[in-house]
């Protein structure tokens, strides 16, 4: 008789152990993977090894579960470090498990800097859905609470966050589990290992590939080598300064002649930028390294650099999160400037966004200076705003972009003659934006490009938004055309109108009537733009608008007018578009739509949403996107953007759709009408809790999506074609203003 094998899926909390059971379970595992587990294994239940040690799960059962066999055991391998057990062979489960007849062992072994990253930015996430009692309770009542526990009941536990910020607490936890599970195996001829790595980068859908079985017992380091001794006086590690800065891009501030751009370069940086006191404002490449005048702190982070150092009052950018948030390192010299550090470190410490991580030492004209590292954990939601290569002219900057799937927005004229002036607004397709940064990431970069993606993804939106409709992106891409000065331009029709779009809902408009007969210069935050609508329009040989009227009707003829969520979003903060699209609330508080999105899963999730949904909602009406009202609704509701990078294939379509009444609305609290000031009623968060609950596995998945307010609700029954619907009409004429 053929044992019963087992499956042992190991690897660090966040690792991704869940997600590749899930693709296991729906057959996305990449095959070279799939080949080495047991054939069977896809339908095998799922049992928590930790548990065992938690209390969750007695000794008893799990030996029975592993006698039995054929099962996926899950097994978070720094667990039993953070309950200060120091040896794999202690843990009873690991015990129980060497008696398997037959196992196999997956050791997800994820780069341990990465995984930092991405523990802190999951934790940043939760903080984010946590009201400031709630995280006060917990720093200061729950947490001290249980390290008492911990004392009591002599079961020390090690907060996750804690142990993932320490030097090598990831590191010396992969050494001992490589080791152990080789001698694991070379004891008990039934035991395989498999170790797997993650092979996707940040922001796309995660992917898995096998990893050399090199059998390295340090792993990966949180942080660059550093050497094992300890300065007392810190209590830090000393950190090669060249492991540091090898192969990255440098900003050296205010440094006043102690560093010199030749000593980075030797030891190991790919480019160097030096900001000081004196010099040109616009930046000039001086050989093999860039200067610039420093004038303000904002000028720390207006480049691509991904290492700082930063001297006198330019450490004071640690005061402000966005000033160092695209660095990776932040080096600042002991002495004056670490007061500036100290503030920092108070304001963004508690949550992991700045973390002290060493001290270095840079040797440089026969004089050594000390520096302390940190490390910056700050994940940008806003990542349009990009630099090119310091130097050159905005048209050889898009000259450089030969070949790259993108299309210039404006200004394409001013360019060829060399009178161009500000930034460079470009529109790039997913695949063009990856050549993009791959293409500027190569040396300093400091002038200033505006990207936008097709589908808004990855960061490159407006205002968390597509920056226009999803026709509207496609027909300027597909009828780009490259210019005899080598820039890619849309045609002159889709210009005109990707103009006129720029102007209606980009904060361009300063007239204070919405409904003003006729438009000018004194319309706009600028007077030539109403001298560059008239061009384009001339250029497409369209009639030149006389009011915002025969704007927003030219884009309804070409049907690439935005839906009124889209607008609402873009109303944030545009006085114009909230007179003119919402001085006139249609619908009492109360209507409200939900959508069911497609991640992979259909409609598995359907029983449980609507069990949610009536405990806070009447339901009018239900049913599933049909062929009848599909291109309606995925054209009308949410801005007609259905693209999400975790779905399969990149879309996340509506499968599935709820129309609810609230007959006891809530007045929105104060964080939603900070954060959500679109919303009328509180109790439509609630789709915030059912994206938690709807996806373990992933709790980012946008698999429920809601209007926001009844007037957006309306709009969404309009596009549904439900307006005369019986369950629906009579809420409709009783709610309407």
């Amino acid at each position: 008789m053929t044992p019963k094998k087992l499956l042992l899926i190991s690897g660090p909390s966040g690792g991704g152990k869940s997600t590749l059971i899930d693709q296991l379970r729906n057959g996305t595992l990449d095959p070279a993977i799939r080949a080495l587990l047991p054939a069977p294994c896809a339908g095998w239940p799922v049992v928590e090894a930790n548990d065992v040690v938690k209390g969750d799960l007695s000794a008893g059962d799990f030996a029975g579960i592993v006698r039995a066999g054929e099962c996926l055991v899950h097994y978070d391998m720094v667990f039993i470090r953070r309950r200060k057990i120091l040896r794999y062979e202690d843990d009873p489960a690991i015990r129980l498990l060497a008696q398997a007849a037959s196992l196999d062992v997956v050791f997800i072994r994820p780069d341990v800097a990465q995984l930092q990253e991405q523990f802190v930015r999951r934790q940043q996430r939760h903080h984010t859905t946590k009201s400031k009692g709630s995280l006060l309770w917990r720093q200061f009542v729950r947490r001290p609470l249980r390290r008492v526990a911990a004392w009591l009941t002599d079961k020390p536990v090690i907060a996750t966050e804690d142990w993932y910020v320490r030097d090598q607490g990831l590191a010396d936890c992969y050494g001992p589990w490589e080791t152990f599970i080789r001698t694991w195996a070379a004891k008990h001829s039934a035991i395989k290992i498999i170790r797997v790595e993650p092979a996707s980068s940040p922001g796309e859908p995660a992917r898995f590939r096998l990893a050399a079985n090199t059998g390295e017992a340090d792993g990966s380091r949180p942080m660059p080598t550093p050497e094992d001794t300890r300065i007392r006086k810190w209590g830090l590690p000393q950190i090669r300064f060249a492991d540091l800065v090898r192969d990255k891009l440098v900003l050296v501030a205010l440094a006043r002649g102690k560093m010199t751009a030749d000593c980075l370069r030797e030891n190991g940086a790919r480019d160097v930028l030096l900001l000081e006191k004196s010099g040109s404002v616009t930046a000039i490449r001086e050989g093999m390294w860039v200067r610039k005048r420093y004038r303000r702190i904002s000028d720390v982070r207006k480049n691509n650099c991904n290492v700082a150092i930063l001297h006198g009052t330019a450490a004071f950018a640690l005061m402000e999160k966005r000033e160092f948030a695209r660095f990776r390192y932040v080096l600042v010299p002991i002495g004056p400037a670490m007061v500036a550090m100290a503030i920092g470190l108070l304001m963004y410490g508690r949550r992991k966004a700045l973390v002290l991580a060493g001290r270095t030492e840079l040797q440089c004209n026969g004089r050594g200076r000390q520096y302390i590292v940190l490390n910056a954990h700050v994940q940008l939601r806003d990542q349009t705003r990009q630099y090119g290569p310091a130097g050159l002219a905005p048209l050889e900057l898009l000259q450089r972009l030969a070949g790259v799937d993108y299309v210039l927005l404006r200004g394409s004229e001013s360019m060829a003659t060399g009178e161009h002036q500000g930034d460079i607004d470009i529109l790039v397709s997913q695949d063009g934006m990856q050549e993009f940064k791959k293409r500027f990431s190569e040396e300093v970069g400091t002038y200033s490009f505006d990207v936008y993606t097709d589908d808004g993804q990855g960061g490159h939106a407006y205002k968390s938004v597509p920056y226009f409709t999803p026709k509207l992106a496609r027909a300027i891409m597909q009828t780009a055309c490259t210019s005899e000065t080598g820039i890619r331009i849309a045609s002159p029709q889709w210009r005109y109108l990707a103009y006129c779009y720029h102007l209606m809902f980009h904060d361009k408009i300063l007239t204070a009537s919405p409904q003003a007969p006729e438009i000018g210069a004194e319309s706009f935050s600028k007077p030539h733009y109403h001298q560059e609508l008239i061009r384009l329009a001339k250029c497409a040989g369209e009639p030149v608008p006389r009011t915002f009227d025969d704007i927003e009707q030219r884009l309804r003829e070409a049907d690439v007018f935005p839906s009124i969520d889209l607008i609402g979003f873009y109303s944030n903060r545009n006085a114009f578009l909230k007179k003119r699209y919402f001085d006139h609330v249609p619908m009492k508080v109360g209507l409200a739509t939900f959508f069911v999105r497609d991640f992979g899963n259909g409609l598995e999730v359907l029983p449980e949403l609507r069990e949610r949904l009536k405990a806070k909602f009447e339901i009018l009406a239900e049913g599933p996107v049909s062929e009848a009202n599909r291109a309606q609704v995925i054209k009308g509701v949410r801005g007609g953007n259905w693209a999400d990078a975790k779905a399969p294939g990149g879309r996340a379509e509506p499968v599935y759709w709820f129309v609810c009444w609230d007959p006891a609305p809530r007045p929105p609290s104060a964080r939603t009408r900070r954060k959500h000031p679109r919303v009328d009623n509180e109790n439509i968060r609630l789709k915030d809790e059912l994206r938690r609950d709807l996806s373990p596995a992933e709790k980012t998945l946008r698999v429920v999506h809601s209007s926001d307010n009844s007037q957006e609700a309306l709009d969404h029954v309009r596009h549904l074609g439900l307006t005369d619907h019986p369950g629906i009409a009579g809420h409709l004429a009783a709610g309407r203003t």
